[in-house]
C-alpha cells in the first residue's frame, strides 16, 4: 500500500514543549506533546492491516432549483469532477484544497454530529436518526424537521443515470427493504442478479444518447475491476433556507449497506455518510469546498483508517489535525483549486512513513503516470 510520507522533526521534546509556536497538548502529564497526532499514531499502530478501497461520491442540492440532488464529484483514490454540462467526468487528478475549507471541515468533524457504528437500516431511517440528533442538540428547529427530511430524501441524480434507475441490475428495485441477517448485519429481502454480459449491455443501451452510453459502460468497467471488499461514502452538501445555521453530520454505519441506486452512483455498499446543510455561503463555493475536503480526507489512508476503527468521536477531528500537519501550502497566485495536477504513483524506493514524530511503516516507491485504469486494481 502506498502511503504519504513526511519529514520527522528532530528537536528535543523539552524544547518543543516550551516553544511558543507549537500547540500545547493541554496537560503537563500527557505522554506526547502533540495530543491529537499521538491519538492517531496509536490507533494506526493498532490496525496495521490494509483497509478496503474507498469509493466516494459528492452530491449537491439547492432548494431553489429543481429540488433534486446532483452528482458533483467522486473519488476513486483521486478526484474526478462532473463537467461538460453534466455529461462527463474529468480525468483523475490530485485534489487541491482551500485552507478555509480544511479548517471548516475540521470544525464540522469537531463540533458537528458524529455517529459511530450507527445501526439504522436504509437511507430514510439513517436520515431520521440524523435529523433527530440535530433537533436534540437544538441545531434544527422542530418546525423545520419535515423540510430537512424531505430535502435529504429528495431524488438523487447521478451522472449517467436517471434518478432511481438501476443500470447494473434491473432485478433490484430502488426500494427493496433491508433486514437483519443471521449475523446481525444487513441484507436485502431479495437478491438481484449479476452485471450483464457485453452483448446484452449493447442492446440495452441502444436507446441511450452517446454520452450517457459511454458513462454507463465506463462505470461497468470500473465495477468489474473493483475489489470485492470495496466500501463507499456519500457526501451530501446542500443549501436549505429552512435551517437557521449550518448543520453537519458524519455517520459511520456498523455494517455496510447497499443503498444503490439512491447512493452512490455505483452499486458499492455504503460505510460513511457526511451531510452538510446551510442557509447561505460566506464565500463562493463554500459548501463544495468543505465537501471536497471531506472527500479528499477519506481518500487519505491515515484518515480513513482512523475513521474506520476509532471508538471515540473526537479522534475523527484528531485525524483531520494530523492530515493538516502534513499539508504543503502553495503561495497565492501560483495555482488554484481549478488546477489539475496529474497523479503519479510511486513504487520500489524505500521511504519511511511518519504520523507525528513516529515511524509507522516503510514503503517502496517508483514514479509512474496514473490513469483511471490504474486507480482501480485488477
Amino acid at each position: 500500500m502506498i502511503m504519504r510520507h513526511s519529514i520527522a522533526n528532530s528537536r528535543a521534546t523539552f524544547f518543543i514543549r516550551t516553544d511558543p509556536i507549537y500547540p500545547s497538548a493541554g496537560s503537563a502529564y500527557t505522554s506526547h506533546y502533540l495530543g491529537p497526532v499521538e491519538n492517531v499514531r496509536r490507533l494506526v499502530l493498532l490496525h496495521p492491516d490494509d483497509d478496503p478501497l474507498m469509493f466516494t461520491e459528492m452530491m449537491t442540492y439547492e432548494s431553489e432549483d429543481d429540488g433534486i440532488w446532483k452528482q458533483n464529484a467522486r473519488w476513486i483514490k483521486y478526484e474526478q469532477i462532473v463537467e461538460g454540462s453534466f455529461t462527463r467526468f474529468s480525468k483523475p487528478h490530485i485534489s487541491l484544497l482551500h485552507m478555509h475549507g480544511l479548517l471548516q471541515a475540521r470544525n464540522c468533524l469537531k463540533k458537528g454530529v458524529i455517529l459511530l457504528d450507527e445501526e439504522a437500516l436504509g437511507f430514510d431511517n439513517i436520515v431520521n436518526v440524523v435529523v433527530k440528533e440535530w433537533v436534540k442538540r437544538g441545531s434544527v428547529r422542530p418546525i423545520a424537521t419535515n423540510a430537512v427530511r424531505d430535502a435529504l430524501t429528495a431524488p438523487k441524480q447521478h451522472l449517467g443515470a436517471v434518478p432511481g434507475e438501476n443500470y447494473f441490475d434491473k432485478k433490484t428495485e430502488q426500494r427493496v427493504p433491508l433486514v437483519r441477517d443471521e449475523d446481525g448485519g444487513a441484507k436485502y429481502v431479495e437478491n438481484g442478479g449479476t452485471i450483464k454480459e457485453e452483448d446484452e449491455e449493447d442492446r440495452e443501451l441502444k436507446h441511450c444518447p452517446q454520452p450517457l452510453r459511454d458513462i454507463i459502460k465506463g462505470n461497468r468497467r470500473i465495477m468489474k475491476r473493483m475489489p470485492a471488499d470495496a466500501e463507499g461514502t456519500a457526501i451530501l452538501i446542500g443549501r436549505l433556507v429552512q435551517v437557521d445555521r449550518p448543520v453537519s453530520a458524519f455517520v459511520r454505519l456498523r455494517v455496510t449497506q447497499k443503498l444503490y441506486p439512491t447512493l452512490p452512483d455505483l452499486p458499492i455498499p455504503i460505510r460513511f455518510l457526511f451531510i452538510l446543510l446551510s442557509p447561505k455561503e460566506n464565500y463562493d463555493n463554500e459548501r463544495i469546498s468543505i465537501g471536497r475536503t471531506i472527500g479528499t480526507l477519506l481518500s487519505d489512508e491515515i484518515f480513513r483508517k482512523v475513521a474506520l476503527h476509532t471508538l471515540e468521536p473526537y479522534t475523527i477531528a484528531d485525524a483531520t489535525d494530523e492530515f493538516i500537519s502534513q499539508i504543503v501550502a502553495v503561495p497565492p497566485g501560483i495555482c488554484s483549486t481549478q488546477t489539475r495536477w496529474e497523479p503519479r504513483e510511486t513504487e520500489t524506493k524505500v521511504v519511511f512513513v511518519f504520523v507525528g514524530q513516529s515511524i509507522v511503516c516503510c514503503v517502496f516507491l517508483i514514479e509512474k503516470r496514473t490513469t483511471l485504469e490504474d486507480v482501480v486494481p485488477l
